[in-house]
This record gives C-alpha cells, sequence and structure tokens, in this order.
C-alpha cells in the first residue's frame, strides 16, 4: 500500500509529525478512546430508537403483551405523546385501566371506551374511576335521558355528546331546551333532529 491511500493514514502521519515537533508525548490510545466513547454513545442511541420501532411493530403486529412489557421498561419521562397514548390504548385494549388512567388520564381512558363502543368495559371503568362524561353516556347508552339530561353541565360538549344530548331532550319532552342546543350548534345533524 503506497502512502496516504488508506483511510486515515495522513491523519496519524500528521499525529506522528505533532508529537515530533512539539517534542510531546501523547498516550496512543487517548484519540482512538474519545473515539469509540462517540461511537458507543450514537450506538446506544440508535438501540433505543430500534427499540421504541420494535415496540410500535409489535404492538401492529399484534404482539400486545410484548409493546406492554417493553413499554413498561421506557421511563414514562422519555415518552412522548404518541408513545403514552398507544401504551394506553394497548393497556385499555387488555383491560388494565388502572395502568392507563397513570399514563394518560381518567378522561382519555373513558373517552377512548365509550368512542370504541366498550360499554361493559365503561361501565367497569366507572365503578372505580367515576367521571360525569361517564356518567352522561353511560346514561344515554342505557337510554335514560332524564338522568343524562341533569348532567350536562358537567360534560364535555363533543359533537357526539350534543347529538346524544339532543336526543336525550326529545326523549324526555325537553323540546324547549332541544331547540337552544339547536339554535347554538353549527351541527347540521342536532339541528334536523329538532326540526
Amino acid at each position: 500500500m503506497s502512502h496516504g491511500t488508506w483511510p486515515g493514514h495522513d491523519f496519524l502521519s500528521h499525529l506522528e509529525t505533532t508529537r515530533i515537533y512539539n517534542g510531546k508525548t501523547m498516550p496512543n490510545l487517548a484519540l482512538p478512546t474519545r473515539t469509540l466513547y462517540v461511537v458507543n454513545k450514537n450506538k446506544d442511541q440508535k438501540k433505543d430508537n430500534v427499540e421504541k420501532e420494535d415496540i410500535y411493530q409489535q404492538a401492529l403486529l399484534g404482539h400486545e403483551d410484548k409493546a406492554i412489557k417493553n413499554y413498561e421498561k421506557l421511563p414514562k419521562e422519555e415518552m412522548t405523546k404518541n408513545d403514552k397514548s398507544i401504551y394506553a390504548n394497548l393497556l385499555i385494549d387488555k383491560g388494565d385501566f388502572d395502568k392507563a388512567v397513570d399514563v394518560k388520564s381518567e378522561k382519555y381512558v373513558e373517552n377512548q371506551l365509550y368512542s370504541k363502543g366498550k360499554f361493559d368495559s365503561l361501565e367497569k371503568f366507572e365503578n372505580k374511576h367515576s367521571t360525569k362524561n361517564g356518567q352522561f353516556d353511560l346514561a344515554i347508552h342505557n337510554e335514560k335521558y332524564e338522568d343524562a339530561t341533569q348532567l350536562v353541565d358537567d360534560i364535555d360538549k363533543t359533537p357526539e355528546r350534543k347529538k346524544a344530548l339532543a336526543i336525550a331532550y326529545i326523549e324526555s319532552d325537553q323540546l324547549d331546551k332541544a331547540k337552544k342546543l339547536a339554535a347554538s350548534t353549527d351541527d347540521e345533524e342536532v339541528t334536523k333532529m329538532i326540526d
């Protein structure tokens, strides 16, 4: 091999030249050790990223138990908002509502159960983690419309809940409140129900 044809040869020659001209002796492993540290640090960062990617793959491929175990290994403060949502949804699907609440919130868990139509699970959840939204959603589901209308001031008025509230007002013969609701919303479905 000729001079300067292999990687780093010119750099090492420069290093040796610096040692000779400056009259200093430099430990031979100082630079390589520092380089190895940087390389290892980057490998650790990639390893963390790969682990998150592995968790996502496990969740998507239906290996929920593995994904949950791997999420448990991650420090909560290092999880992104998306990580927490995925983790909480996996826990909700497994019925581990207490952990899901720890990861996200009661409101989040209740909304997920309601939006997925898991009313039996929502009822179990509400027995331990009672929320006004959950009480309202269960009252609507169980056709207890009068009970639902009593909770109107305490719920998040999402478009779905406004529709449910309109039905509750109509079914409990509170047409004046139904008309007020229709006038205060831009939702055409709610307006059509009342007209």
